[in-house]
């Protein structure tokens, strides 16, 4: 038989675990809803339930069932109006239907978003010693306006429009900077997953596809490889660690005569090749990779 003090600390224990119950849900759920943005705390729950409150297992869930979700997220019926006026803080005078260019500046350095990136040292190959060398420098740049360019689903790069950016955050339920500076730093850590990133750069090679290349000559079926590598270096650049063969993918890229065009099936399938392959001897030559992938993989091997 338990003694009194016995009863009362087996009490206090549950009454502690009680707690930590309770504590750890409402953590996972603001972790949630910090990634997926205007969900009610009644939605989140509701969708981390039904993964057994694996945050991982319902990031993937809601992600993989975008439509399934949409009629989930809050509705802010003054939010259109709200955001029509505070794109008129940044309008172009001639054109009011686009932000202008000093306009597009300030309105990233109000929800702190430095458009020009960070420089960060990287290694790259120098072919005469065939050793890596830190001198060179690669700016990381442009990663989370391309991200904005994503949450809004922008039809030209390097412009906003009025409609798009009063669709898309006030689709959010955006009623200021505050909220617009919240839902993109949500829409940059759902990026973390594997889910969203893939999508995101889908979107990637759709934006300077459909609608920068494109456009000017439907006829063509490739874009420049100085345009791919570009939009790898923001997209992937995150992903370095990720990645490990990044950077000598981007080097072959920059320094063959043979590669002066990229088209669709490479880009799309670049991404895989390099997250499966981590070094050049797992690399499997009966996998239907395209060939410049191939002639990749024969000139790494030959700077060794």
């Amino acid at each position: 038989m338990l003694s009194p003090a016995e009863i009362i600390q087996h009490y206090r224990n549950y009454i502690w675990s009680v707690v930590n119950f309770f504590n750890d849900k409402k953590s996972k759920t603001k972790k949630f809803k910090d990634i997926t943005g205007n969900l009610s705390d009644s939605t989140a729950q509701k969708i981390l339930e039904a993964n057994k409150w694996d945050v991982q297992a319902a990031l993937n869930d809601f992600f993989n069932n975008a439509s399934k979700y949409e009629g989930e997220k809050k509705i802010v019926s003054s939010a259109p109006d709200k955001m029509t006026t505070l794109f008129d803080k940044y309008a172009d005078k001639d054109d009011k239907e686009i932000m202008s260019e000093a306009g597009t500046l300030q309105f990233f350095k109000d929800i702190g978003i430095n458009p020009n990136g960070e420089k960060v040292r990287t290694k790259i190959i120098c072919k005469k010693k065939k050793k890596r060398s830190n001198s060179e420098r690669i700016k990381k740049k442009g990663f989370e306006t391309l991200a904005v360019a994503w949450l809004l689903n922008s039809s030209e790069m390097g412009l906003i429009q009025r409609k798009e950016f009063v669709d898309g955050f006030s689709g959010q339920a955006c009623l200021s900077t505050q909220d617009i500076k919240s839902v993109v730093k949500a829409k940059l850590a759902s990026l973390e997953t594997e889910v969203q990133f893939r999508q995101f750069y889908k979107f990637c090679i759709m934006f300077i596809w459909v609608f920068q290349h494109v456009k000017e000559d439907e006829k063509k079926k490739t874009i420049p490889v100085t345009l791919a590598v570009q939009v790898w270096k923001i997209a992937l650049g995150s992903k370095q660690k990720e990645l490990p063969l990044l950077e000598k993918w981007i080097a072959w890229c920059e320094q063959s005569k043979d590669v002066n065009v990229v088209n669709r099936d490479v880009w799309e399938q670049v991404y895989d090749f390099l997250k499966e392959t981590k070094t050049l001897n797992t690399y499997d030559d009966s996998g239907a990779w395209p060939v410049q992938i191939d002639e990749f993989i024969a000139w790494a091997k030959e700077q060794h």
